[in-house]
Protein backbone atom coordinates (compact mmCIF):
# COMPACT_ATOMS: atom_id res chain seq x y z
CA UNK A 1 0.00 0.00 0.00
CA UNK A 2 0.80 3.62 -0.80
CA UNK A 3 3.16 5.36 2.60
CA UNK A 4 0.31 8.80 2.46
CA UNK A 5 -2.42 6.59 2.36
CA UNK A 6 -0.81 4.71 5.91
CA UNK A 7 -0.29 7.64 7.18
CA UNK A 8 -3.76 9.15 6.64
CA UNK A 9 -5.31 6.04 8.12
CA UNK A 10 -3.71 5.88 10.91
CA UNK A 11 -3.92 9.58 11.64
CA UNK A 12 -7.69 9.14 11.72
CA UNK A 13 -7.59 7.26 14.76
CA UNK A 14 -5.49 9.56 16.63
CA UNK A 15 -6.07 13.10 18.11
CA UNK A 16 -3.75 15.86 19.39
CA UNK A 17 -3.17 16.10 23.59
CA UNK A 18 -4.16 19.39 24.57
CA UNK A 19 -1.24 19.66 26.38
CA UNK A 20 1.84 18.13 24.78
CA UNK A 21 0.31 17.91 21.21
CA UNK A 22 1.73 14.55 20.96
CA UNK A 23 -0.83 12.25 19.28
CA UNK A 24 -3.26 10.19 21.58
CA UNK A 25 -5.21 7.62 20.43
CA UNK A 26 -8.86 7.82 20.12
CA UNK A 27 -9.85 5.59 22.67
CA UNK A 28 -7.65 6.33 25.58
CA UNK A 29 -8.03 7.60 28.76
CA UNK A 30 -4.64 9.34 29.00
CA UNK A 31 -1.86 11.24 27.07
CA UNK A 32 1.04 8.23 26.58
CA UNK A 33 3.39 10.89 26.31
CA UNK A 34 2.51 13.15 29.29
CA UNK A 35 -0.46 11.68 31.18
CA UNK A 36 -2.80 14.49 30.84
CA UNK A 37 -6.22 12.91 30.90
CA UNK A 38 -7.72 12.60 27.05
CA UNK A 39 -11.52 13.40 26.61
CA UNK A 40 -12.72 12.97 22.84
CA UNK A 41 -14.45 16.17 22.04
CA UNK A 42 -15.57 15.20 18.46
CA UNK A 43 -19.12 15.07 19.68
CA UNK A 44 -18.91 18.96 19.72
CA UNK A 45 -19.66 19.55 16.15
CA UNK A 46 -21.92 17.43 15.87
CA UNK A 47 -24.31 18.86 18.85
CA UNK A 48 -23.55 22.24 17.23
CA UNK A 49 -24.81 20.90 13.59
CA UNK A 50 -28.28 19.47 15.13
CA UNK A 51 -28.58 22.73 17.58
CA UNK A 52 -28.86 25.00 14.49
CA UNK A 53 -30.71 22.64 12.29
CA UNK A 54 -33.44 22.51 15.11
CA UNK A 55 -33.45 25.95 15.01
CA UNK A 56 -33.57 26.61 11.44
CA UNK A 57 -37.05 24.21 11.26
CA UNK A 58 -38.29 26.16 14.88
CA UNK A 59 -38.24 29.18 12.96
CA UNK A 60 -39.47 28.14 9.84
CA UNK A 61 -42.41 26.52 11.65
CA UNK A 62 -43.10 30.14 13.29
CA UNK A 63 -42.64 31.51 9.56
CA UNK A 64 -45.11 29.30 8.33
CA UNK A 65 -47.64 29.56 11.04
CA UNK A 66 -47.41 33.20 10.53
CA UNK A 67 -48.28 33.29 6.54
CA UNK A 68 -50.91 31.04 7.69
CA UNK A 69 -52.64 33.00 9.99
CA UNK A 70 -52.14 36.70 7.88
CA UNK A 71 -53.90 33.79 5.06
CA UNK A 72 -56.91 33.77 7.26
CA UNK A 73 -57.15 37.60 7.89
CA UNK A 74 -57.38 38.33 4.70
CA UNK A 75 -59.48 35.38 3.54
CA UNK A 76 -63.25 36.14 1.97
CA UNK A 77 -66.32 34.38 4.38
CA UNK A 78 -67.12 31.91 2.94
CA UNK A 79 -71.08 31.86 1.44
CA UNK A 80 -74.15 30.30 3.07
CA UNK A 81 -76.18 27.47 2.00
CA UNK A 82 -78.32 30.56 0.53
CA UNK A 83 -75.52 32.25 -1.40
CA UNK A 84 -75.78 35.08 1.31
CA UNK A 85 -72.60 35.65 3.49
CA UNK A 86 -72.84 35.18 6.88
CA UNK A 87 -72.79 38.06 9.45
CA UNK A 88 -69.87 37.30 11.40
CA UNK A 89 -69.39 41.14 12.65
CA UNK A 90 -71.04 42.53 16.40
CA UNK A 91 -73.17 45.65 16.54
CA UNK A 92 -71.27 49.13 16.30
CA UNK A 93 -72.09 51.92 17.82
CA UNK A 94 -75.07 54.37 16.90
CA UNK A 95 -73.47 57.42 15.30
CA UNK A 96 -71.69 59.61 17.46
CA UNK A 97 -69.82 57.16 18.79
CA UNK A 98 -71.31 56.87 22.12
CA UNK A 99 -72.95 53.27 23.06
CA UNK A 100 -76.82 53.49 23.99
CA UNK A 101 -77.23 53.87 28.33
CA UNK A 102 -78.16 50.76 30.49
CA UNK A 103 -81.99 50.40 31.21
CA UNK A 104 -83.17 51.75 34.09
CA UNK A 105 -83.92 49.55 37.01
CA UNK A 106 -87.20 48.92 37.46
CA UNK A 107 -87.06 49.19 41.08
CA UNK A 108 -84.42 50.23 44.15
CA UNK A 109 -81.80 48.43 44.86
CA UNK A 110 -82.95 46.23 48.13
CA UNK A 111 -80.00 48.50 50.16
CA UNK A 112 -81.73 51.72 49.54
CA UNK A 113 -84.57 51.28 51.99
CA UNK A 114 -84.44 53.21 54.27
Amino acid sequence: MDQAALQTESAERFDNCTRCLQPVPVRAARCPGCGQPHQNRRWIPLAIGTAGVFALVFVMLLMYYAAWKADLATAEVAPDDNGAQADIMVKTPEEGGKPSPPPAPEKKPPLNDR
